[in-house]
């Protein structure tokens, strides 16, 4: 197994977590609206990697100038839209840019989910 891709974690890092310690996956991959929101959530260091990319949820302020693959705390990683990793002998390549159903409903900067 190359590791577990997993969406939607929205800040609840417990839940992540959780299915981390019931697979016990050598990696997660996070594929957007993980809820980065590191001035009102903190991430928690996590026992394996968990590679992520951004989504509609994430506080965009403090991604948007990030051009490679950034720890942003222990063992979690930010992959920018565009980034190829390679694990095993698989290439992966990580993009987003989905248009966010509830952009309505938050606002820019300020809401969490």
């Amino acid at each position: 197994m190359i590791g577990l891709v997993v969406g939607d974690v929205h800040g609840n890092f417990e839940s992540l977590q959780a299915i981390i310690d019931k697979y016990n996956p050598p990696r997660i991959f996070q594929v957007g609206d993980f809820g980065y929101w590191p001035d009102k959530v903190e991430i928690p260091k996590f026992k394996i990697p968990v590679y992520w990319i951004g989504g509609n949820h994430e506080n965009w302020l403090y991604l948007k100038d990030i051009k490679s693959m950034t720890y942003v705390s222990d063992n979690c990683i930010f992959l920018p839209t565009g980034t190829r990793l390679t694990i095993n002998g698989k290439t992966i390549l990580f993009v987003g840019g989905a248009k966010s159903v509830d952009w309505k409903h938050r606002k820019e900067g300020i809401s969490v989910i």
